[in-house]
């Protein structure tokens, strides 16, 4: 960790728990950047770890998002790990999922490690407010070329979108942390209160924010007419990828995240998620106005 060792000999003496939080968490990038933080930094903190308490945050991405050609509807509960998913040739899941793996056989050598995959971590409940390098986030880079293109696929509006407020998470996995039967198993945490697309696009018309759904066709093809001005980069960031994938219009088999166990788990510790309402998701997109990274709001709506 570029620390003297005299200094790391002390934190390996006093620490009997570790959390494991550092990753580099964008979803695009440098394939060796990530090799170097998420799977080298996986590596030297299960170094640092022996003998400990290892607590690793994942990510349910790894459950990837569409099964490979050829296989059915994929389910993937929290004992998951290969289940010959696709992960999109995305460098950030890859990694996270060669971390696991990694971590799996350590815990199968009686390493006490707990592996905690969250889902989509977004603004705390309480204001918003969500991480600094909001830019880097997919989720919200999806959420931001919604607003700015204004207009959804028909195959889009009833789908369920998953908002996980980053601050019930770190409550969670607080949660889970003081449990000892959590050592060698795997959490799903995902608030399950899912909110349909179209339904946020109703929240988004009361702020000002008109978002059409339009035919499947008629939307890919907007979106391949507007990737050819190179003004539209930022605009369109959070569906480039997908659509030069081909991943858009989702004929393809889904793997279904199963959280029943983690939920099961969190009930017993007198913990569980709060229902996305209105006023949450108003407060999300109020955060976005609020550092800039959508167009502007009417000004009564951020008080």
């Amino acid at each position: 960790f570029g620390l003297p060792e005299e200094e790391y000999g002390e934190l390996r003496q006093k620490i009997d728990t570790v959390v494991h939080t550092a990753a580099l968490v964008k979803h695009y990038g440098d394939s060796q950047e990530f090799q170097r933080i998420n799977i080298l930094g996986v590596q030297n903190i299960l170094q640092f770890s022996k003998n400990k308490s290892l607590f690793h945050i994942s990510t349910t991405s790894i459950a990837g998002d569409y099964a490979k050609q050829g296989q059915e509807n994929l389910y993937f509960n929290e004992d998951s790990l290969d289940i010959g998913q696709n992960l999109g040739g995305n460098c950030y899941v890859e990694s996270k999922f060669e971390a696991e793996k990694i971590i799996s056989r350590h815990i199968q050598d009686g390493f006490k490690a707990t592996i905690i995959r969250v889902g989509n971590l977004t603004g705390r409940q309480t204001d918003g407010v969500f991480q600094i390098n909001i830019r880097d986030n997919k989720f919200y880079q999806i959420l931001k070329s919604i607003i700015e293109i204004s207009k959804i696929p028909k195959s889009w509006a009833k789908k369920d979108l998953e908002f996980t407020p980053v601050d019930l998470c770190s409550r969670a996995i607080v949660k889970l942390l003081q449990v000892e039967e959590s050592s060698g198993k795997t959490f799903h945490l995902l608030n399950h209160n899912f909110i349909k697309i179209n339904n946020v696009t109703k929240i988004l018309l009361e702020m000002g924010y008109k978002v059409d759904i339009v035919s499947d066709n008629s939307f890919y093809k907007y979106l391949q007419d507007r990737l050819s001005h190179i003004n539209n980069f930022d605009t369109l960031l959070g569906l480039v990828p997908d659509l030069q994938k081909g991943k858009l219009n989702y004929n393809t088999s889904a793997v279904t995240v199963d959280f029943r166990f983690t939920i099961a788990a969190l009930r017993q510790l007198d913990f569980e998620w709060a229902p996305i309402d209105e006023a949450y998701i108003k407060k999300v997109f109020a955060y976005m106005r609020l550092v800039g990274f959508v167009k502007k709001l009417p000004q009564e709506l951020l008080n």
